[in-house]
């Protein structure tokens, strides 16, 4: 018989990332962001607070979209919520598949595939899935950034906001 690889799971109080790295947490209810630099407009949140696995409970103060560039292109998070007492930046893997993504992992990587398109891709390490890309901090774009849409802006517009990635992303968007 074969074996079967069974990652060691770090307990989350234990994970720390730098503010704009992400973990995906096929586990969460919610994406979690815990820096309000990230967000553009907030609103009130969904839920009052969110429990993690070890009992911790954490104040959910707002909610709003987050930005993420990882080496796929750039994905918006809906309904994100704003947790600044969260160690980590949470991507939930099951709020990602109620979106219409895909999720595929071996024990050494997760990708993230949305309409048949790899968008998001996570290294592991050390049993957690470190995604590939950062939360885009938005203070530093444009106010009008998130309310503008791609069916609303032109191509030059997005190349221009999101840092002057390529027409080729923008285009996917």
């Amino acid at each position: 018989g074969g074996s079967v690889h069974k990652p060691v799971h770090k307990p989350m109080s234990t994970v720390h990332t730098s503010k704009c790295n992400l973990l995906v947490d096929t586990g969460a209810s919610h994406h979690i962001v815990n820096d309000k630099s990230c967000f553009g407009k907030l609103y009130a949140p969904p839920v009052d607070s969110v429990t993690c696995g070890g009992g911790e409970e954490h104040a959910v103060l707002a909610a709003g979209t987050v930005i993420v560039r990882g080496k796929h292109g750039i994905v918006r998070l809906m309904d994100t919520l704003y947790v600044p007492t969260f160690k980590v930046n949470l991507l939930s893997g099951s709020t990602a598949c109620d979106n219409g993504a895909k999720l595929e992992a071996t024990p050494d990587k997760l990708r993230v595939i949305l309409k048949y398109r790899t968008v998001l891709s996570a290294d592991t390490i050390d049993g957690l899935f470190h995604v590939d890309g950062k939360v885009l901090q938005l203070k530093v774009v444009p106010s009008d950034f998130i309310h503008a849409t791609a069916l609303t802006a032109s191509a030059s517009l997005w190349h221009k906001r999101l840092g002057h990635v390529s027409y080729g992303i923008v285009k996917r968007m």
